[in-house]
């Protein structure tokens, strides 16, 4: 039973079938009869090298660009080696080098993504970006649940990416408290003071969100240091976003920085890291503690501290001098009496003396 074909379904067939012939140049094809024909086949011919050419090249290009790049790599890890190998480095430091290098070649991690990638677009665009990559993470804080989207937008363009390799300290025990973590890839882990591990971070943990407030006084001696280390488990990426930066933002915002510090100072108490006897301790104000994100009311404040606690230094001091002075005035009164009582005994001891010297 033959098959019916409508005149354009035909058509079509047929073309596809004369195209195939034309490209493999096998089988019987059908001569032109038309100078129309002939300029058809011509072009479709032509056309037909163009593609082709095209296809072979971009790909030849592709190859030559992956050579290239395999063999800079392959350069760069030559001369790494031979950098390590002249500098008689140790084969676990040169095997951790060479490792990280691989773990990088393999991401095809870039170091500082702010002037690599984010530096080349524009400001907003980038800023948007940045609020598309953290902003969730900033919100899942109890910390930052309640401020103003604008803080929020203020501190996560001000991210900046780092890499660690196995077993690098991120920050340690003891350590002054400057910078916020944010984990993109790894895992990190939490040491106690003695090393003990206290907990893990996978990917969109956080850590120490409380170091870029820097409050005065007793609580921010509390939180000026790290209780607790943090260490890569392996190959980690992390952003940072640090003290310097936050304060910068804080300084737009003091009502909201003041809030978070009571929050902050409500959480540590609620889960028993503060208790309010640390709290309640006098510490003398210390002008370098300003962070520049204080009120004016605030800063009249904290002069009219330190002047009441000169006044009573300097009244402290006063009450010292003024004893000294009379002790002093009583032992020199006390001196003048002694002398006009035994003048004239000096005198004549003097004589006395100056005469014998003459004879001798």
């Amino acid at each position: 039973m033959l098959v019916s074909f409508s005149n354009f379904s035909k058509q079509y067939s047929l073309s596809f079938y004369w195209s195939s012939l034309t490209l493999t140049t096998s089988g019987q094809q059908p001569y032109p009869t038309a100078a129309m024909h002939n300029s058809l086949e011509i072009f479709d011919t032509i056309v037909g090298v163009l593609v082709f050419a095209v296809i072979v090249g971009s790909v030849g290009n592709v190859v030559s660009t992956m050579n290239i790049g395999r063999a800079e790599i392959q350069q760069l890890n030559d001369g790494i080696k031979f950098y390590m190998k002249y500098r008689n480095v140790s084969a676990t430091m040169q095997k951790r080098v060479l490792d990280c290098i691989n773990y990088i070649q393999r991401h095809a991690q870039i170091q500082d993504e702010g002037v690599a990638v984010l530096g080349t677009i524009p400001p907003r665009l980038r800023g948007e970006l940045a609020v598309h990559l953290h902003l969730e993470n900033l919100r899942r804080i109890e910390l930052f649940t309640e401020c103003e989207p604008s803080l929020l937008y203020e501190l996560v363009i001000r991210f900046t990416m780092k890499m660690f390799a196995p077993n690098d300290f991120l920050c340690r025990s003891g350590d002054l408290a400057k910078d916020m973590f944010v984990l993109k890839r790894g895992t990190l882990d939490i040491l106690s003071d003695n090393g003990e591990h206290y907990s893990r971070l996978t990917q969109g943990g956080i850590f120490g969100e409380m170091a870029i407030l820097k409050p005065l006084g007793p609580l921010g001696k509390l939180l000026a240091r790290r209780r607790y280390s943090l260490r890569s488990v392996g190959y980690s990426e992390v952003y940072l976003l640090s003290q310097e930066d936050a304060l910068d933002v804080f300084s737009d915002y003091p009502e909201q920085r003041n809030e978070l510090i009571r929050k902050a100072t409500s959480l540590l108490l609620e889960n028993n890291e503060i208790h309010l006897e640390d709290l309640a301790e006098k510490t003398k104000f210390n002008p370098f503690e300003l962070s520049g994100t204080e009120s004016v009311n605030e800063i009249f404040q904290l002069l009219k501290e330190t002047l009441d606690t000169l006044d009573k230094e300097l009244d402290t001091v006063y009450v010292k001098f003024a004893g000294s002075s009379s002790s002093l005035k009583k032992q020199v009164t006390k001196l003048e009496g002694l002398y006009l009582e035994n003048r004239q005994l000096l005198k004549n001891t003097f004589l006395r003396t100056t005469k014998n010297i003459k004879q001798i």
